[in-house]
């Protein structure tokens, strides 16, 4: 039944956020001054939408950089590597908010599951998964996409990936996973990139220690031995 309408866009910038349309059921109800209002409306709307997304952006920066500290402290402890992964997987999916976190290491040339933290409603295809996962490895870039499920009834995966690195060899990946379409996008990237960076180094300085650890043992043993 609608006889006229008067429509106006909302912008921020030149960036168009979305459309403001009023109807009515008679004909002529709307004259220039209702749309010299309506636009004045939508200028309005424009600006509050766009106070409010950096507003959010800035919220995001500060729970990325508090987590990223959080994260930190973990790393600096001197944890035994599965306790500390398992650790970090739950940080970043309680506190990041990622329904699924998975941290993979590479032995023998093949990704293994070291960590793992949260589940998902429906699991995406376990040989999507696994395809993606490799080509992060092989490649050495990170990736972002939708994995699809068994099920064609259900919702897909939002998925993305970055691999850990050790000099320039990939020795790891850290993957998230989220139910939400188009969930994770470049900032998650960002964030996966910092910690993968820290977890190396960390990683790293643990199989040193290790290494210390088990000469220190062998040669207190060699001493008791000569000893004896």
């Amino acid at each position: 039944d609608v006889r006229s309408a008067i429509t106006a866009p909302i912008q921020a910038g030149d960036e168009l956020l979305g459309v403001l349309s009023v109807s009515h059921d008679r004909p002529g109800a709307f004259s220039e001054h209702h749309l010299e209002l309506m636009m004045a409306i939508c200028q309005e709307v424009g600006l509050a939408l766009s106070n409010a997304r950096r507003y959010q952006e800035v919220q995001h920066r500060l729970a990325e950089m508090t987590l990223i500290q959080n994260l930190t402290q973990t790393l600096n402890q001197r944890l035994e590597p599965g306790q500390m992964l398992s650790e970090i997987a739950r940080q970043l999916s309680v506190q990041g908010g990622y329904e699924l976190v998975r941290i993979y290491l590479v032995e023998n040339d093949q990704p293994t599951l070291a960590a793992q933290h949260g589940a998902l409603a429906t699991q995406a295809s376990s040989q999507s998964e696994t395809s993606s996962l490799q080509r992060v490895i092989e490649n050495g870039q990170a990736i972002i996409q939708t994995l699809a499920a068994d099920d064609d009834s259900v919702m897909p995966v939002s998925w993305a990936c970055t691999p850990i690195f050790r000099q320039s060899a990939v020795t790891g990946a850290i993957c998230i996973a989220s139910q939400q379409p188009n969930r994770l996008n470049s900032q998650d990237i960002d964030l996966l990139q910092v910690l993968a960076g820290q977890m190396s180094v960390a990683l790293e300085n643990t199989r040193l220690y290790e290494q210390i650890r088990t000469h220190a043992d062998e040669l207190e043993a060699t001493v008791v031995q000569r000893t004896t």
